[in-house]
């Protein structure tokens, strides 16, 4: 087929599956066959109807399968992975409500705005890109989260980077602390020295 009506793209964003949440030009010419300008055209004239929503870096949001914020994060800015407080909430060492989203990667630090929320990337070097795992969001996309030792570790090296202190609540308890020390030993001495102070203040909050 070389042209789609717009009943023919809905048929078609109908037929997908949860994982269809998040398309991009690719996956779309891939689906119906073609090219990447009538593609492209599409896009633009279905984002108009509110069909598709975009979401930047060529990719897009299907209006019948709302992808997670989540999602969104690990596929706009590769590689990347959840980290600091909402990596913390996930795995119940917070309880703080954060946003906005925080995601960690090697690419250099940026904000991306998107309908469905802000997306903060935060930079750190190669050695440093690890302690993650690979999870299934509510879509079925793969989402790549902090281990919630490294989430924390995270957290107090970027925060002292950028001269602030850590305002969300800790519990430490939620951590494995044999890993934690461990995991430690691979950042700086600033951080490593800093840990035990923020468990004290968190103790005693």
């Amino acid at each position: 087929m070389s042209y789609y009506t717009t009943a023919g793209w809905i048929a078609l964003l109908r037929r997908l599956p949860p994982q269809g949440a998040c398309l991009n030009v690719s996956s779309l010419r891939t689906l119906t066959g073609l090219s990447e300008k009538a593609v492209r055209q599409a896009c633009w004239r279905l984002s108009k109807a509110g069909l598709l929503s975009s979401l930047g870096a060529g990719w897009y949001a299907s209006s019948l399968h709302s992808p997670a914020l989540e999602e969104i994060g690990c596929l706009l800015v590769r590689p990347s992975y959840i980290s600091l407080d909402r990596a913390l909430l996930a795995r119940g060492a917070t309880t703080q409500p954060c946003h906005p989203l925080t995601c960690v990667t090697t690419r250099p630090t940026t904000r991306r705005e998107t309908p469905f929320g802000a997306i903060d990337y935060q930079s750190i070097s190669r050695r440093l890109f690890w302690g993650f795992r690979q999870r299934q969001g509510p879509n079925g996309l793969s989402v790549f989260e902090a281990e919630p030792e490294k989430a924390l570790l995270d957290l107090i090296y970027l925060s002292r980077r950028a001269g602030e202190p850590i305002f969300i609540d800790i519990d430490f308890s939620r951590f494995d602390g044999p890993k934690l020390r461990e995991y430690a030993k691979r950042f700086p001495g600033t951080v490593q020295r800093a840990i035990e102070p923020l468990r004290r203040a968190q103790s005693a909050a």
